[in-house]
């Protein structure tokens, strides 16, 4: 619990959270069991310390006495770190879409004292983060709750009967085998291949490092030979090469972003952490071993050299992240891409000599209008709308520009 102050919170994520004046509950059975006990529906936050729209919550919309004071005097208000309780925030980002909002943080729903989610807020909305929009979605839920003939409840059982798997377990089949397993597990990675984008995610599109590394790891149980073996090693030489390509590797450092907005890799969100340098950096490491690729090996040592000189504190500490937070000069919405991770085509001229601006606006792909993908664009960024990308290689370039090669 860390109701009162700070130095109870376990977190920075959650000490934040403390000055929005409600009492927090940490998740657990005996809050659940203390919601059950004053018949109160539970308010379940989560969000982590460098997600920028979970900020927003906390120093915008959180802020209004209003809004704070219904939801204290209505709910008893859990909030959880998702990047402290991994296994919780996973199993919410499963539950957003069948309740009706696409996976996210933050997150804001309503369970039952039983656990069982009934309503959630749609943080998606053009009302989403404002205090009225918040206040409605809370209002409704305290509604369905007080409602006499079980709504709540039966909500909480549909949410649960439509996330489980829609074919019952045959209590007869036989018991797994590697085998078995090593198949599905292929067929798994196989089905979500993006072979166009080079992603094994859906929607938006993740680093996934771990499952690149299961896929070289899986690879090894088939022949040398075999059709699935090559395969493997197919999707992960292209997914790690697109990563590397695409506008979520930082150009200017070689460290990556957490993810990108879009399918393809040029709407990185802005924001990194350690734990994906380290295990991006172990998926560049595991190819370039495996697939004998020594390019791989240099993405992977740029990396750890800028983290290894750049992510070190004073105190000989690590920094956990690079966050997405923009300046409160900035006017509007927090953008996805933040402005210093943009470039207009008048920067690049600026900084550099003729002959080098040349070569970076063919290599990355520099407009005037900007290479951003449309549905990221913001008017605040009017000609900053350039992300830095490999649209050209360098051999390419060096051909379209009638350069030498080694240029």
């Amino acid at each position: 619990v860390f109701a009162a102050n700070s130095s109870e919170a376990t977190t920075p994520f959650l000490a934040g959270y403390v000055d929005t004046g409600i009492p927090w509950q940490a998740w657990s059975q005996a809050t659940l069991d203390k919601a059950a006990a004053s018949n109160r529906p539970v308010l379940v936050v989560i969000g982590y310390s460098t997600c920028p729209f979970s900020r927003r919550l906390r120093t915008h919309s959180l802020q209004d006495p209003a809004l704070t004071s219904f939801l204290k005097n209505n709910f008893v208000c859990m909030l959880v770190d998702a990047d402290d309780n991994a296994s919780l925030a996973n199993l919410v980002l499963d539950f957003q879409p069948v309740l009706g909002s696409p996976p996210s943080y933050p997150a804001m729903l309503w369970v039952l004292p039983t656990g069982k989610p009934y309503h959630i807020h749609k943080f998606a909305t053009k009302s989403g983060f404002t205090p009225e929009g918040i206040m409605e979605s809370a209002t409704k839920a305290l509604k369905i709750w007080q409602s006499k003939d079980g709504y709540a409840a039966m909500l909480g059982e549909d949410t649960l009967a439509r996330l489980a798997p829609l074919e019952k377990i045959d209590k007869q089949r036989p018991p797994m085998t590697p085998e078995i397993v090593f198949d599905r597990a292929y067929t798994v990675i196989n089905q979500f291949f993006d072979i166009t984008h080079g992603s094994v995610s859906s929607g938006k599109n993740f680093p996934s490092a771990c499952q690149l590394k299961m896929a070289l790891r899986l690879a090894e149980v088939f022949p040398e030979d075999s059709f699935r073996r090559k395969q493997l090693r197919q999707i992960v030489g292209t997914c790690l090469a697109k990563m590397r390509d695409g506008a979520i590797r930082d150009a200017l450092d070689g460290t990556f972003h957490q993810y990108s907005e879009k399918p393809n890799w040029n709407g990185p969100h802005s924001e990194k952490s350690l734990v994906d340098q380290a295990m991006i950096a172990s998926a560049y490491l595991d190819a370039a071993r495996h697939l004998q690729d020594e390019s791989f090996r240099a993405t992977a040592f740029a990396l750890l050299d800028t983290v290894l000189a750049n992510w070190k504190t004073s105190s000989g500490l690590f920094r956990h992240a690079e966050t997405a937070f923009v300046g409160e000069d900035w006017i509007g919405p927090s953008p996805f891409i933040a402005p210093w991770f943009t470039w207009s085509l008048g920067e690049i001229n600026q900084l550099l000599d003729p002959e080098e601006a040349k070569i970076l606006i063919h290599c990355h792909g520099i407009m005037s209008r900007g290479n951003m993908p449309p549905s990221l664009y913001m008017p605040e960024f009017k000609d900053r709308a350039n992300v830095l990308y490999s649209a050209s290689s360098p051999a390419e370039t060096a051909s379209a520009l009638a350069l030498p090669p080694a240029v």
